[in-house]
């Protein structure tokens, strides 16, 4: 794929993510990879409590989870929309009103 990083997503996993105006948006919590001509790329990143809870329980998490994260907020960003040349720092490339976002 074209514009291709490579990246050891351990270390982006835990990572404070900021809009474009240095506004906090949450924790990189999980990655979400498609495979394309027999190589795996990051598709998406999944930000926030909600991602936590997705990656230590899968998408349908006990309700003793569920309730002791009452506030999940979950924030889906697509790749093409997260800053990943400070890889201590990511950043979304626009203020976080114009990146799509499919929270739930």
């Amino acid at each position: 794929m074209k514009g291709a990083q490579e990246v050891h997503l351990e270390l982006l996993l835990g990572r404070s993510v900021v809009d474009a105006d240095g506004i906090p948006i949450g924790r990189i919590e999980e990655m979400v990879a498609e495979r394309h001509k027999g190589e795996w790329y990051v598709g998406k990143y999944v930000l926030g409590r909600g991602g936590l809870m997705e990656r230590l329980f899968g998408r349908n998490p006990p309700r003793l989870a569920q309730a002791l994260m009452r506030e999940t907020q979950r924030h889906e960003i697509g790749w093409r929309d997260l800053d990943l040349s400070d890889l201590e720092h990511p950043r979304l490339r626009a203020p976080r009103g114009k990146v799509a976002d499919a929270s739930t």
